[in-house]
């Protein structure tokens, strides 16, 4: 999902523990509308998606070349991204 989109589904849809009283689900709801674009200032994970068809990506019945090929497709997006603080999580492959 595209950031633009989905600090706004969070705010209007996210239901709180019942400790959280309604102020401050409203005073956070405001910060949230109110900062612009908010998700970006906090991303530190890159959730990407192997090209269609993705079936093809796991189908090889030799792990080493499934994780080759995974990480050999995530390297150059995170490489791209320069010396920032981003998580790129393969537990599937570990």
């Amino acid at each position: 999902m595209e950031y633009e989109y989905y600090m706004d589904l969070f705010a209007s849809s996210t239901t709180f523990p019942p400790e959280v009283d309604e102020e401050t689900q409203a005073q956070l709801r405001t910060w949230v509308y109110s900062t612009p674009g908010i998700a970006y200032q906090y991303a530190n994970q890159i959730i990407a998606n192997m090209p269609s068809p993705r079936f093809k990506s796991y189908e090889n019945s030799n792990f080493q070349d499934i994780q080759d090929n995974v990480i050999g497709y995530l390297y150059p997006i995170t490489n791209y991204m320069g010396p920032y603080y981003i998580g790129t999580n393969l537990n599937l492959l570990f």
